[in-house]
């Protein structure tokens, strides 16, 4: 966007610009595709375990790709749609990373502690969580364009029980084992 005497006079699109007399850059708005890694901290699974959720998102401004590379020509609609978001949502991706949140939150709720911790099952996981953000996103022509869940994390404490579960069940089946090989009574 471009500024004169503290008013906006134009949007421009990806291309090489030349500004008019007394007029600068006020702000640079990436086109591209962004990238981002997020915790989401104290997430409750439907246990009421809570758990840090680490997750990779990948979102945009919603305009079409030939746009973006400036293989096609910056339209008055895309100007518009550029407008609506530096007005409405001036922190788009503030606001896209807490609609990814909260999905994030909604939907591991609803899920069960082994369900959370078992990578086998997150695709479902990850595609509930996608629709929603886009979903909600889209209000500020903002597309989620994909999430993947990278880590589950339960509490230090919920780990060493698990561990120590583990411990004890791999013991007890060599314990029977042993007992059965050598005829000992259980």
């Amino acid at each position: 966007t471009l500024e004169r005497a503290n008013r906006q006079s134009r949007i421009v699109g990806p291309a090489y610009v030349t500004t008019d007399p007394f007029e600068y850059v006020k702000d640079i708005v990436s086109l591209g595709r962004q990238q981002e890694r997020i915790d989401v901290t104290n997430v409750l699974s439907q246990d009421c375990v809570p758990v840090t959720v680490t997750l990779h998102a990948t979102y945009h401004i919603d305009l079409p790709d030939g746009v973006v590379l400036g293989n096609e020509k910056f339209e008055k609609t895309h100007e518009a749609t550029l407008q609506r978001i530096l007005l409405n949502t001036p922190d788009w991706k503030g606001h896209t990373r807490a609609a990814i949140q909260a999905a994030t939150r909604k939907h591991c709720f609803a899920q069960e502690l082994e369900v959370l911790l078992d990578p086998a099952k997150h695709f479902p996981l990850q595609e509930a969580i996608q629709t929603d953000a886009q979903a909600a996103s889209s209000a500020w022509n903002v597309a989620v364009s994909s999430v993947m869940l990278e880590n589950v994390q339960p509490p230090p404490e919920i780990k060493a029980a698990r561990t120590s579960m583990r411990v004890a069940a791999a013991s007890g089946a060599i314990h029977k084992q042993r007992a059965t090989d050598t005829g000992d009574a259980l």
